[in-house]
């Protein structure tokens, strides 16, 4: 299963898809005590861990990694792999970011600082605000510091 490797710097990375699932993801635990999602955060939810309420996608099964049926441009997303040590500490890998463009061969994803940057962006893209004008480029620049 293939984890894509993303440069810290860059603010955007594309996965594949193939058959309605993902066949790529930017974080993977594989260990037996590992734990992996992919999920849209929906908003903020003082009751759900972190305080943002997350709607998990399916995972897929054999050479897939998670079923995107309700994936949609403009949507906050994260990924997940966590790793749980024998004395129950975890080590935690997340990527945030918005989807900003997703077609039947590939998604592209514009990378966030954390969930409630997720959020930020996705709301400035869908009124066009000052984070983008909504359209992708093949421009896969380095994130501004």
């Amino acid at each position: 299963m293939p984890v894509v490797d993303i440069p810290s710097d860059a603010n955007r990375f594309r996965l594949g898809i193939e058959a309605g699932a993902l066949i790529e993801v930017p974080c993977w635990e594989s260990h037996r005590r590992g734990r992996n999602w992919f999920a849209t955060i929906t908003g903020k939810d003082p009751r759900a861990p972190g305080g943002f309420a997350r709607a998990f996608h399916n995972r897929a099964r054999g050479e897939f990694f998670y079923l995107i049926d309700d994936v949609q441009e403009g949507d906050a997303i994260e990924f997940g792999g966590d790793y749980y040590t024998g004395s129950g500490k975890s080590v935690r890998d997340r990527v945030h970011g918005v989807v900003r463009s997703i077609t039947d061969s590939e998604i592209v994803i514009e990378r966030a600082k954390g969930p409630a940057g997720a959020l930020k962006l996705a709301a400035a893209l869908v009124v066009g605000g000052a984070e983008g004008t909504g359209e992708v480029t093949d421009e896969f620049a380095p994130a501004a510091a």
